[in-house]
């Protein structure tokens, strides 16, 4: 019945629509005609599209009892249970903890309002004339580095010219052993003149950053600009030599890629070419690059304005809740109260995070993209999703492309070429980066502590840990991976980075005054007491702390945060490479465990086998040796801190040497383990500054011998 009355209904709707359509058709033609006819056959079509539907499509008549109805007619699981068949949307948890983390942090805002007030200031910056003098001078005269390097490259490119032109007059591309013996003399002198050039462009910063810039703002921004043009110096060296003897030797192996084709060298060699390259956002040299039409100048002015607004964010956020928890953590951190530092930690995590992304998107996003369209410049790839990485290797590949276009270009894939196993490439390039990353971060504070060296280093066990979780097939390995990564960033890496160098420049040039030494005593000898006396800025803090020290004082000299990292930082990460590299070597023979070593069989049928030997007594070789070495190293610094540093570091490169030498010099019976074999003089060495310059005066007077 539902159905005849739906059309009945139709149908006075098609009268009416007619009538009305008649009323307005006065002197109109046809056209009116038409549509009444299209009307009327569309209510046609609907009447009988209403007639053929099914009866199972009729809605059910309804039981006049209300109380019995049957709302649960099948088998339903849980939305959140596995067994559902359409996953839920969690869009309100999300709006949910949008809400939440806004309002914590308007909390924390108002807190800190109300404990401090306003703390930005622009005149209470601790800055000095000759600290803005002498950044201005360095930031004009570090580009010229690079135009040295261009005098250098043009006087190769003309000796590339006459060899070309001789080459092309006597039809032969053979040349005799005298020409090649000048040719090999040149290039000599050329590497050597870019070697000397680029270490002058880092070094000569790097001293007057360290020894005559006070401010840590403004010699980072030095040192930072100091260490992008050697990196650029480096590699418009490294390029050109390559295109050089591309030139001077050609074959079929000698490819260049064809974008090189609209430059081909030595035409790439002029000034235009070279500053083009210094104001471009790269650390890798082309003689060509893609380029863009037209410059977006709108587009300019939004990243520009974008960049202002974040740096004084960040400026702000910095002077007004960064730094009163670094202010507040001085005395954790002198007491060693481990809980509070921690707590402390976790409350520095989430303003560093912010900083931190803040800074990103200011420099890889607004201020990158803003030089790259003044430039013209194509591809500005410079960052990948790095926050979806699966683990922490995927991070290091994707935040910053143009440092790891530089680090894969000019050490991991030559040092591949030269038959490096990728693991131990992968180390050179992170000690490389460890260095760069102390030199910014320890010369502008004028803490060199090792602090930002160790935190890369130890980013190798998290990678190792991490690729298995990369590579699992479904998300939840991802997942996991990408949980490590998140927390080994935001809790382990920067704020507690920041907090330590923040300490030793407080210990070193603010106001922070301690009287802290170590004391090794008996419980039964205590006689006094010493107070340590601690006072911050600004008056926040004031403490007295009394302690009962022993009659047997040995004070910490300066500098033994770097015997400590030594000892207890690059020994200990080296175990843990003996130990990667001897499971993957144990892998590739096919030993089972608990075979510490192949037999004579497996590795006559097996040369993997004899690596996996060699691997495996390295690594033993190693502990044997390591603890004696460390305890000998925090020993010994205790008086000599400046040599027992100098020696552990020598100890420990002569291990990554005899390593080396050990399981991939392809010497038969690990002969080139030789390469290392110099750690016996520094372990002697250890050993001697130990007994006979702190333990022999110890036992020959009660008194403290320093």
């Amino acid at each position: 019945m539902a159905i005849v009355t739906e059309t009945e209904v139709a149908a006075s709707h098609s009268i009416a629509l007619e009538d009305r359509t008649n009323s307005l058709a006065n002197g109109k033609g046809n056209s009116h005609i038409q549509i009444q006819h299209k009307n009327h056959h569309h209510q046609q079509q609907q009447h009988q599209q209403h007639q053929q539907q099914p009866a199972a499509r009729q809605r059910p008549p309804r039981s006049k009892y209300r109380h019995v109805a049957a709302y649960h007619l099948e088998v339903k699981p849980s939305c959140l249970s596995r067994d559902t068949q359409h996953s839920p949307s969690f869009l309100g948890f999300r709006n949910l903890v949008v809400i939440v983390l806004i309002v914590m942090n308007l909390r924390l805002v108002v807190e800190n309002f109300m404990k401090y007030g306003v703390l930005i200031c622009i005149r209470c910056h601790d800055y000095r004339k000759q600290d803005l003098a002498l950044g201005a001078i360095l930031y004009a005269l570090v580009p010229c580095h690079l135009f040295v390097a261009y005098v250098i490259e043009l006087s190769a490119a003309q000796q590339v010219k006459g060899a070309v032109g001789r080459m092309k007059r006597d039809e032969s591309s053979s040349r005799t052993s005298k020409e090649l013996s000048a040719f090999q003399t040149t290039w000599r002198y050329v590497a050597f003149a870019h070697s000397i050039n680029a270490s002058l462009c880092l070094l000569v910063t790097s001293y007057v950053v360290y020894y005559y810039i006070h401010h840590p703002g403004i010699g980072t921004v030095c040192q930072f600009h100091a260490i992008i043009v050697w990196l650029k110096n480096c590699s418009y060296a490294f390029t050109n030599r390559d295109l050089r003897h591309a030139v001077l030797n050609p074959s079929p192996d000698n490819r260049l890629p064809e974008i090189y084709k609209a430059c081909p060298y030595p035409n790439n060699v002029t000034i235009s070419n070279l500053s083009y390259f210094w104001l471009a956002p790269t650390l890798v040299y082309q003689p060509v690059y893609p380029r863009t039409d037209r410059i977006r100048w709108s587009f300019v002015a939004k990243r520009v304005l974008e960049f202002i607004v974040l740096g004084v964010f960040i400026w702000i956020i910095s002077a007004q809740y960064a730094a009163p928890v670094l202010r507040n953590s001085l005395d954790k951190v002198a007491m060693l109260d481990w809980v509070s530092i921690l707590e402390r930690i976790m409350k520095l995590s989430t303003i560093s995070l912010v900083i931190w992304l803040a800074g990103f998107f200011a420099l890889f996003q607004s201020f990158l993209n803003a030089l790259a369209e003044v430039m013209r410049f194509g591809d500005r790839e410079f960052y990948h999703e790095w926050w979806n990485s699966p683990s922490v290797g995927a991070y290091w590949r994707t935040w910053n492309r143009p440092v790891y276009h530089f680090m894969k270009r000019h050490i991991f894939s030559p040092l591949i070429g030269r038959g490096w196993n990728p693991f131990a490439a992968s180390l050179v390039v992170f000690t490389f980066s460890a260095i760069l990353h102390e030199v910014l971060v320890g010369i502008p504070t004028h803490n060199i502590i090792g602090v930002a060296f160790a935190g890369m280093m130890l980013q190798l066990p998290l990678i190792a840990a991490t690729v298995p979780l990369e590579k699992m097939k479904g998300q939840t390995g991802k997942i996991v991976g990408n949980s490590i990564f998140w927390l080994s960033f935001c809790l382990v890496g920067q704020p507690l980075g920041a907090l330590l160098y923040f300490f030793a420049w407080q210990a070193k040039y603010g106001s922070l005054v301690y009287q802290l030494s170590l004391y090794i005593y008996h419980p039964s000898t205590i006689t006094s007491a010493t107070t340590i006396n601690i006072s911050i800025n600004h008056q926040l803090l004031t403490i007295n702390y009394s302690i009962d020290p022993a009659k047997m004082m040995i004070p910490v000299p300066d500098g033994y945060g770097n015997i400590i990292a030594v000892a207890l930082g690059a020994i200990p990460v080296l175990g843990f490479v003996h130990g990667v590299i001897t499971t993957l070597k144990r892998r590739d023979a096919g030993v089972p465990y608990p075979n510490s070593y192949a037999t004579a069989e497996q590795c006559k049928a097996n040369p993997k086998a004899e690596a996996f030997n060699c691997a495996q007594r390295a690594h033993t070789n190693f502990l044997e040796n390591a603890p004696q070495t460390m305890l000998l190293t925090l020993v010994a610094g205790l008086k000599y801190p400046a040599a027992t540093t100098l020696i552990g570091t020598t100890w420990v490169v002569m291990r990554c040497l005899f390593l080396y030498g050990y399981v991939y010099s392809g010497q038969a019976a690990g002969a080139g383990r030789k390469y290392g074999g110099a750690f016996w003089f520094a372990q002697m060495a250890l050993w001697g500054m130990a007994i006979f310059g702190v333990a022999k005066p110890m036992m020959q007077t009660p008194t403290s011998p320093f």
